[in-house]
């Protein structure tokens, strides 16, 4: 199993509390007091709990090419 420590109050996650909410709701991660774990289910989307926690990551950037 993945698991990190996270606040019993997902509101202090800040912009990863909507993040944790969404798979913890999908299934995809287990909430027990201030520990998140990935769920068996969850494991292949792990990479989408620690998108959330990443700082340097601009989820509204464009990600592809444009073209004009």
């Amino acid at each position: 199993l993945v698991g990190i420590v996270a606040s019993r109050d997902l509101s202090i996650l800040g912009s990863a509390s909507d993040a944790v909410a969404a798979l913890e709701r999908d299934g995809l991660v287990a909430r027990n007091g201030a520990h998140l774990t990935m769920t068996d289910r969850g494991r292949p989307f792990v990479r989408l709990l620690a998108a959330a926690f990443d700082p340097y990551l601009d989820v509204e950037a464009t990600r592809h090419a444009r073209v004009s």
